[in-house]
């Protein structure tokens, strides 16, 4: 804590150093210039001046590139939610922390045989259905 008060207090005493010798700086200019003038001044209009040019400066574009490094923090979760049931036998390898993937890309694949037999079963109802449809209907006539 002491050394951290005794930094602080190098760090003023070289600000206040630093605003100083800026300010006698500026003042020694403000003299020379000043001294310049006023010999200027009694010289009257002398030969002896200084040349000037000027230039005129054009905007430009310009790119500047920097490599950096840093953390990224998660925008936003998903939950993946499965519309059948089954076990997973694949699971895609770009499905883990920073992966990307594009629209209707498998990220898993469910074990064929639970997910067939429950569709082989609807089928199956279902033509049981259409039978008993078509026998209900011939009944009727």
């Amino acid at each position: 804590m002491i050394s951290k008060f005794k930094e602080q207090s190098r760090m003023a005493k070289l600000q206040f150093l630093v605003v100083a010798g800026i300010l006698l700086s500026a003042f020694i200019v403000a003299l020379t210039l000043r001294h310049e003038q006023q010999e200027l001044t009694n010289q009257g209009s002398s030969t002896n001046a200084i040349p000037v040019s000027v230039q005129r400066i054009q905007p430009k574009t310009l790119s500047i590139e920097k490599e950096l490094t840093g953390n990224v923090k998660v925008q936003a979760y998903i939950n993946v939610t499965p519309e059948v049931s089954g076990r997973v036998v694949w699971v895609s390898p770009q499905l883990l922390a920073g992966g990307e993937f594009q629209e209707k890309q498998p990220l898993f694949k469910i074990e064929r045989t639970t997910y067939q037999a429950a569709v082989d079963q609807a089928a199956a109802g279902l033509k049981q259905f259409e039978t008993e449809l078509m026998l209900a209907t011939a009944e009727a006539e």
